[in-house]
């Protein structure tokens, strides 16, 4: 029979967590689900793990496939699966016990099945000198929304976390397929979610945020990808820089929109200065400059060579000065500060 809900899960050498992920799911208060593992290409005990648990519970499919990064893992559970509603679950986090219970009364109040249904977040990082910090990112009221009123309330919903990640939603498979949204499989390490969440904003469709925490999310300093650099994100901040003004564009066609391009294509220039801080990057100033230039000429950076945005603050102000008068020396000077300054922040230091 057909789940409600269908979640996917892509694994990669997890071993140590990936028990702990799994069993969120299955201790779940609501029981009309599907569990998809794509095990992908793991070189540990994880695709031993998902076998065992598929044999203990006819409701865990699981499939095995070369390495192929999580875009591509993410997208052969989409095409796998059956539920009505698609959702994502790393395979080192957690759901809260009763979030397929919310989820699925969230469903049952509204006339017509929504085509998305977001929720909040807990972040915990940890850092490589042992300090953690908890963070958390929802709404404290229900939200609804869709084209017509998605610009009056897109600065709460980006509080709220909505598009910064996957796994803090579901999103009904036949809007899925119908619009022909996946994940981008030349993203190999990061942004992906961002991209998908910009392709789903970019179509009309009925939206809900419900209010509260639904998913943990544990960034560990030893563990998670998203603190290692790539060269792979620098493709895909321009990537996902491209998608969200496309958006941007879609949203505001119905007249004069609070959403500021400018002003949000400052934070894509701080992102990949950040990324040339974070463990494991290589590359020489040069390349680094280099980079920096690509996103100067890059189509979807113009307009910030024509207008300097005004909603900002006085720190980001000055990089974009030094961005735009092509001083990237000193950018990448007072980048390194800026780093130190956010980690200080963190108590880091």
């Amino acid at each position: 029979m057909q789940p409600l809900i269908s979640i996917i899960m892509p694994v990669y050498n997890s071993a140590h967590y990936l028990k702990g992920s799994v069993e969120s799911v299955l201790k779940q208060s609501f029981g009309d689900f599907e569990l998809i593992l794509i095990d992908d290409g793991s070189t540990d005990s994880s695709g031993k793990i998902c076998d065992e648990y598929a044999k203990k519970d006819a409701r865990i499919r699981v499939f095995h496939q070369q390495n192929q990064g999580i875009s591509t893992a993410r997208n052969a559970g989409i095409y796998a699966a059956i539920g009505n509603y698609i959702g994502f679950i790393d395979n080192d986090d957690e759901i809260c016990e009763d979030l397929l219970e919310r989820i699925a009364s969230a469903i049952k109040k509204e006339n017509e099945y929504p085509d998305v249904i977001k929720y909040g977040y807990q972040v915990e990082e940890t850092f490589d000198k042992g300090f953690t910090q908890v963070r958390k990112n929802y709404t404290d009221m229900e939200l609804h929304f869709n084209k017509t009123n998605l610009a009056e309330i897109y600065d709460q919903i980006v509080q709220a976390g909505y598009f910064n990640m996957v796994w803090n939603g579901f999103y009904k498979n036949d809007f899925i397929s119908n619009n022909k949204i996946i994940f981008d499989n030349s993203i190999k390490a990061g942004y992906e979610d961002w991209i998908f969440n910009y392709q789903i904003c970019s179509n009309d469709c009925s939206q809900i945020m419900i209010a509260g925490v639904g998913y943990i999310h544990y960034q560990r300093y030893n563990h998670s990808t998203s603190k290692k650099f790539n060269e792979n994100q620098i493709l895909a901040l321009v990537t996902a820089a491209t998608a969200e003004k496309k958006m941007f564009e879609f949203i505001n066609t119905n007249g004069v929109s609070t959403i500021d391009w400018s002003t949000k294509a400052v934070e894509y220039i701080i992102e990949l200065l950040l990324l040339f801080e974070r463990n494991g990057c290589n590359l020489s100033r040069k390349q680094k400059i280099e980079f920096l230039k690509s996103f100067y000429i890059s189509a979807v950076f113009e307009p910030l060579r024509n207008m300097v945005p005004y909603k900002i603050s006085s720190l980001r102000k000055i990089l974009l000065k030094l961005f735009l008068g092509k001083n990237f020396n000193a950018l990448l000077f007072l980048s390194k500060i800026y780093y130190q300054f956010i980690l200080i922040k963190k108590r880091y230091i």
